[in-house]
């Protein structure tokens, strides 16, 4: 195998595959990204340490020569990677190494480029920081798919002043999401509050409890993740997919690209980030049992 240092080159080698640039992260300095090629490039696999909450092995290419170089780069960098990639390449790799790795989970990837659909240019990638983060082979909430209730206040931009709420949300609604504002990972979040009742006097008053959040979470230079979706339990009103319209429709802007990750049995995720354009993919991960040797 060999070590290759430029984010472009590895978007080359794998014919611009969303999930291994969301991988790679654009290879930046003191990450400790690493990313590998077989010999002939056929298959490529990148190293992320601490990306959505565990060390992921992105892995792209035919079974011949991913298998070898899965093995490999798991020599170089370690049993904490999980490997993660197309259904059926991450099953052809758990076949040729039965001895070494089990199989977590299946799951689905699902992305939406502006380009594809004539929807906005990107602006360009968002500022660091931020806290929270989730997982790619972790379950998204349902959310509402609903038509809007009639006066319901629209979605937007949340602050580190909002982080309490935030974090009862999710712990009520979605307590396995890997996004929280304790963790660190996510760069915005969004979310949309209760419609605000009116005083006495007819005036309106201060705006409700938040019902439903998402965030962009672990983005690439050219791509932004959708994570720590959740809705309260006053479903079925189309809250739920407000907010997320609105932070997917912010993450093209700024990245180009939207990615998530959502459970195979989660139909009401699935049918929600159809109907705003993302196309679905198989995925699945693995990783080294506990009392795997060699």
């Amino acid at each position: 195998m060999r070590e290759i240092f430029d984010a472009a080159d590895v978007a080359g080698l794998c014919g611009g595959d969303a999930l291994i640039r969301w991988a790679a992260q654009g290879l930046p300095a003191g990450r400790g990204i690493r990313a590998f090629a077989a010999p002939d490039g056929s298959a490529v696999a990148v190293a992320s340490p601490a990306l959505s909450g565990h060390d992921r092995l992105a892995v792209h290419g035919e079974p011949r020569t991913a298998t070898p170089l899965v093995r490999d780069v798991l020599r170089a960098v370690g049993r904490s990677y999980r490997p993660i990639g197309g259904r059926e390449l991450i099953h052809a790799v758990h076949a040729a190494l039965p001895w070494q790795l089990q199989l977590a989970a299946n799951f689905g990837w699902m992305e939406r480029s502006w380009g594809c659909d004539g929807g906005l240019a990107p602006t360009g990638p968002e500022e660091a920081g931020g806290s929270g983060a989730t997982g790619p082979d972790e379950a998204v909430a349902p959310a509402g798919t609903g038509p809007d209730e009639a006066g319901a206040p629209e979605p937007g931009r949340l602050t580190a002043a909002d982080g309490d709420e935030i974090a009862a949300l999710l712990d009520a609604a979605f307590p396995d999401s890997y996004a929280h504002p304790s963790r660190p990972g996510v760069q915005r979040w969004f979310g949309v509050r209760e419609r605000a009742p009116r005083a006495d006097d007819g005036r309106t008053a201060a705006a409700g409890p938040l019902v439903s959040v998402a965030a962009h979470a672990w983005c690439a230079p050219d791509l932004g993740c959708l994570a720590g979706v959740a809705t309260a339990a006053a479903r079925g009103r189309g809250l739920g997919r407000a907010v997320c319209k609105v932070a997917v429709e912010d993450v093209l802007a700024r990245y180009g690209t939207v990615a998530l990750m959502v459970a195979d049995a989660n139909r009401a995720a699935l049918d929600l980030y159809r109907s705003l354009g993302l196309v679905h993919r198989p995925l699945a991960a693995a990783f080294f049992g506990a009392a795997t040797a060699g």
